[in-house]
């Protein structure tokens, strides 16, 4: 498991702006069996939209959308890609849920130092 730095401390003025205010969740992936279906079940029950497709040698994923509500589909096609082993224990479900902030790294490190536990690193696209 990697290091995860612990909070900083610091002497936070009343002033200071909280670097977990504009938190808002950008997407959520879910790992699915069959990606058709699925694309299916949130298309033609929810009235999600297609909005983006990619595909690699261990996955296939449909990006849905329906107002601000972004889902990220996933199926493997690979023993390789973590969605597999994810499918054969759980079922489909939710795998990952990215959130949006102006600073990552200030927020991730406000969750710390307010008792969140890292899974890992705030990534950046």
């Amino acid at each position: 498991m990697r290091d995860i730095p612990e909070a900083a401390e610091s002497a936070e003025s009343p002033e200071a702006v909280d670097p977990l205010a504009d938190l808002s969740i950008d997407y959520v992936e879910m790992y699915v069996e069959d990606l058709e279906a699925a694309v299916a079940h949130w298309t033609d029950r929810y009235a999600f939209t297609v909005v983006g497709t990619s595909t690699s040698a261990e996955h296939r994923g449909v990006t849905v959308r329906h107002g601000r509500i972004t889902l990220v589909l996933t199926q493997a096609t690979s023993e390789l890609h973590p969605a597999s082993a994810y499918v054969m224990s759980h079922g489909d479900g939710v795998a990952d849920i990215a959130l949006r902030t102006a600073d990552p790294d200030a927020a991730f490190h406000a969750g710390l130092a307010r008792g969140a536990i890292a899974h890992r690193f705030p990534r950046q696209r």
